[in-house]
């Protein structure tokens, strides 16, 4: 036991601990996901199209894009906009929430192109 700890709040701070564990496998594993970071590193620059994130993203099938942007809207990292003109165009951007989420992503890279893994090094040519 922790000193001066009762097991109830050594308890209390494993669950805490866990629970924190949990929310940073579970967004690791989002962002995990193929193309979600790169859909959010794409739009850390700004608003594009859906022609434009498509354009921009190498191998990635309209479907996949439309799944993704969903799943990046849900969750509260994306908003979608549609212009009042004809054709209609639609436009991603990041919200708040993605900005912030961005910001991170950004140092990550920073730390990421310093420190490349050896096998990837070469073969990441997008």
């Amino acid at each position: 036991m922790e000193s001066g700890l009762s097991k109830r709040e050594v308890e209390q701070r494993e669950v805490a601990r866990h629970a924190s564990e949990c929310a940073l496998e579970d967004w690791l594993s989002f962002l995990g996901h193929r193309w979600n970071g790169l859909i959010l590193w794409r739009l850390s620059s700004g608003s594009r199209s859906f022609t434009e994130l498509s354009s921009g993203l190498s191998g990635i099938t309209p479907k996949v894009l439309t799944e993704r942007l969903a799943s990046l809207t849900e969750k509260g990292l994306v908003e979608r906009s549609q212009g009042a003109s004809f054709p209609r165009t639609t436009a991603y951007a990041l919200t708040e929430h993605g900005k912030d989420l961005a910001d991170h992503l950004q140092r990550f890279y920073r730390w990421a192109t310093e420190n490349p893994l050896a096998q990837n090094a070469v073969a990441c040519q997008r």
